[in-house]
């Protein structure tokens, strides 16, 4: 969270979250609703544990597609997406590797 305050973005923030249901989703992405113009949720990310973005979506994320699945997500913010707009994705660890699996990225310290 201090990081997105301290690096401000030219655009639009897009967050693509998608969690396991059972952990603390509201801990999660409670200080960054304010910091976050655009949700991206994805179903379905992390199999039978799955959250149902329908259950925060309304209430907590004013600003939020569900998508279906990670890749009509990825594919809607990257039809959207504009220059200087900054994509953020959290959650599980389901969803970060989902992300780095289409940017083509090994983080560091993993075998190529």
């Amino acid at each position: 969270m201090r990081f997105l305050e301290h690096k401000p973005c030219k655009g639009r923030r897009i967050a693509v979250f998608a969690a396991l249901s059972d952990k603390p989703i509201d801990a999660m992405i409670s200080g960054l609703v304010d910091l976050i113009d655009e949700w991206y949720l994805p179903c379905g990310v992390g199999g039978d544990r799955a959250s149902n973005p329908a259950l925060m979506a309304t209430e907590r994320l004013p600003k939020c597609k569900i998508h279906p699945d990670f890749d009509s997500a990825w594919s809607d913010v990257e039809a959207s997406g504009a220059a200087g707009d900054q994509v953020v994705v959290f959650g599980s660890f389901f969803t970060v590797s989902e992300a780095l699996s289409r940017l083509d990225v090994k983080p560091e310290g993993l075998p190529k």
